[in-house]
This record gives C-alpha cells, sequence and structure tokens, in this order.
C-alpha cells in the first residue's frame, strides 16, 4: 500500500523566529498533524532557547501533533548552549 500525504506549510509569526505557545494557537487547524522547528534557524540563525523549545513540546503534546526538529546547522553553534 502506498502512503500519501499533502504537505502545507503554515508560517507562524514570531520574534526572532522562535513562536510562543500563542502564536502558536493563533495558526493551528484540525488539519495540523506536525510542528516543524528549525534550531538553529537558517537564514537568521536564531538557537531556539530551551524554555521556547519546552513551549512548543508542551503546545504539540496538547494538541496532538509531532514534532519535527531540523538540527542541520547544530554544529555551527559558536556561542552560547545548544539545546537539542
Amino acid at each position: 500500500a502506498e502512503a500519501r500525504a499533502e504537505c502545507r506549510l503554515v508560517g507562524v509569526p514570531s520574534e526572532h523566529g522562535v513562536p510562543s505557545e500563542a502564536q502558536l494557537e493563533a495558526a493551528w487547524t484540525e488539519e495540523a498533524k506536525c510542528l516543524l522547528l528549525a534550531s538553529p534557524h537558517n537564514p537568521c540563525g536564531t538557537v531556539f532557547p530551551a524554555d521556547a523549545l519546552r513551549a512548543c513540546v508542551r503546545w504539540a503534546r496538547r494538541r496532538g501533533v509531532q514534532v519535527v526538529v531540523d538540527e542541520v546547522f547544530a554544529l555551527s553553534v559558536f556561542e552560547d548552549s545548544f539545546t537539542s
């Protein structure tokens, strides 16, 4: 059997690429199945603070959506700490 899915990206306005729970909630629809995060964020280079990642995970659990995190630039973080 072949699995098919439609991907529709919904931008979430945020400060420096880090969405708040309220911003995620405002963008959420019943069709949402996944929250895609990029940290460090390209092109702005924002590294999600640990508390912001926890807030995203908390929101995703409440809504029953999967979290996918793109950390392809993780080895490029030279300042502060990186939370995966």
